[in-house]
């Protein structure tokens, strides 16, 4: 559980600032909002398409999960280091291929070792845990609240 509230935090923290990052490593406001669109696509491509390898039998489904969190961290290192606008697009998709991915795999391996009448109850301590938590993201405390 705490592996999900980490891995939640640390996606909403990348996503809420890809734009102002963008816009930082020198996109116009145009090019750093398609971040969001193609950010988009690829989290709904990775959130489809990397679980369907552990369902054909390819790679066990753990195993996916700890390749697809090494992506991740992987590219959110990646981040910092990107010179042009078109490294940062394929550092911002690449994350997001990998948190879609990481998102419905988590659930998947949580029904896989957790009894049936604890799923849900599990589903819900997530979701209470990562609450409190939500609410230091950048949306949250930056110079203008959202609410």
């Amino acid at each position: 559980m705490v592996s999900s509230v980490v891995s939640n935090f640390s996606a909403f923290v990348f996503f809420g600032t890809i734009v102002d990052y963008a816009i930082d490593k020198g996109a116009t406001r145009t090019e750093a909002e398609w971040n969001i669109v193609s950010s988009s696509a690829a989290a709904l491509v990775g959130s489809l398409g990397v679980p369907a390898l552990a369902d054909r039998g390819y790679v066990g489904r753990r195993t996916l999960v700890a390749v697809v969190t090494f992506f991740f961290a992987a590219s959110l290192m990646w981040v910092p280091r990107v010179v042009t606008v078109g490294q940062y697009e394929l550092a911002v998709m690449s994350a997001a291929a990998c948190s879609g991915a990481q998102m419905n795999m988590r659930i998947v391996l949580l029904a896989d070792y957790v009894p049936d009448q604890l799923f849900t109850l599990c589903l819900g301590l997530c979701g209470a845990l990562f609450a409190p938590v939500a609410l230091y993201c950048p949306a949250m405390i930056g110079k203008r609240l959202l609410l």
